[in-house]
């Protein structure tokens, strides 16, 4: 077999790409997420009554500590399968704290 027809026969066994839907999966789930850990962080910017430079380390450790939680409870691979690029997405740009 040659170089052409391998190509083509891996071009038509190859999946098929998603880009928009997975662009659009990673808005709507990063900006849910992202949502969340802001709601955490003004939870604990007025039940505290500290400063967002203070709470950002807490809201992070939250979040940590509710995706251990999840998966020592084996439900992280059920969500990681449901968010898929969101959750991906905001672990890359998701600040070191």
């Amino acid at each position: 077999m040659d170089i052409k027809k391998y190509n083509q026969l891996a071009d038509h066994i190859k999946p098929k790409s998603h880009k928009i839907r997975n662009c659009i999966n990673a808005f709507v789930y990063g900006g849910f997420i992202g949502a969340i850990g802001q709601f955490i962080l003004e939870c604990y910017m007025n039940i505290y009554h500290i400063d967002e430079l203070k709470a950002a380390p807490m809201m992070s450790i939250t979040l940590v500590l509710i995706a251990c939680l999840l998966t020592g409870l084996g439900y992280m691979i059920t969500l990681l399968n449901m968010l898929e690029q969101g959750l991906l997405y905001l672990l890359q740009v998701l600040p070191i704290v």
